[in-house]
């Protein structure tokens, strides 16, 4: 049985969902939402990459002064500063960077609503009948 091709299409469905539903600025982080299936014997997998601060939008991350809640519907607990941390930060304001390093951001989950959407409306229901599809092929095989 080869549900690949099915886990593949519900794979670009989980990306779409996650691009749509990722936080907004620049577009650059739901530019950067990549997903990939893995086949090992019987295990398939479906992942997502995207740029690092993807994750931490995703989960929040406390800061130095405030600690943030985990949501239910973040992928990861909080991240937290540990250690001598340098505020570093791309095109951000000094003043942006410094209220996050104290304050942290508060998660704003896209990657586990986005994957359930797509599975509660299509993904459960396309693996069943594929399933189904293939067993009742190999049933017309045997007779």
């Amino acid at each position: 049985m080869n549900i690949k091709p099915i886990v593949d299409r519900i794979a670009r469905l989980i990306e779409a969902r996650q691009k749509k539903l990722a936080p907004r600025n620049t577009g650059a982080l739901a530019g950067s939402i990549k997903t990939m299936v893995n086949v090992a014997r019987d295990i398939i997998t479906i992942s997502t990459k995207m740029f690092d601060y993807g994750y931490f939008q995703d989960s929040g991350i406390s800061g130095t002064k405030e600690r943030v809640s985990k949501n239910p519907q973040s992928f990861n607990p909080p991240g937290k500063f540990t250690g001598n941390w340098k505020m570093i930060g791309g095109n951000l304001p000094y003043g942006a960077r410094v209220s996050i390093y104290k304050k942290g951001i508060q998660p704003q989950p896209f990657i586990v609503p986005a994957t359930n959407q797509v599975m509660d409306s299509v993904g459960y229901q396309a693996l069943a009948d594929d399933i189904a599809d293939n067993i009742a092929l190999k049933f017309k095989k045997l007779q």
